[in-house]
């Protein structure tokens, strides 16, 4: 399943009740903390699973995917994620959608992710 920032930040918003800093290490900080205290809790287990996600999209990709300097993600899943950011060549607005760097070289989820954006420009 897909996630976005946004409903990221509205999950963690309903576990804490307000809006955390832009600092993702105190989220696993106050995740952990409360999955300790409540370790049967599926939604407390959920968010540090979405977080993992999201860390995973963001960090150990270079930032420029392609001919596209990331900028913003849009949403991510298991093995994918998507951003906006700047066309490099033409300097246009431009998304593009990448393998987690862990993945990067698995043929299959090359082909499928291949496959998906050629049926988007079908």
């Amino acid at each position: 399943m897909s996630q976005t920032p946004h409903q990221l930040q509205s999950h963690l918003r309903s576990l804490f009740g307000e809006d955390l800093s832009a600092d993702p290490d105190e989220w696993i900080a106050l995740l952990e903390t409360r999955a300790k205290a409540q370790p049967a809790s599926r939604s407390i287990m959920q968010a540090l699973l979405q977080l993992d996600q999201r860390f995973r999209a963001e960090r150990n990709l270079p930032p420029t995917v392609g001919d596209v300097r990331r900028e913003k993600l849009v949403r991510w899943d298991h093995w994918t994620s998507t951003w906006l950011g700047v066309h490099l060549p033409t300097g246009k607005q431009a998304q593009v959608r990448t393998l987690h760097p862990g993945l990067l070289s698995q043929p299959l989820l090359q082909r499928t992710l291949l496959r998906e954006g050629m049926r988007r420009l079908l």
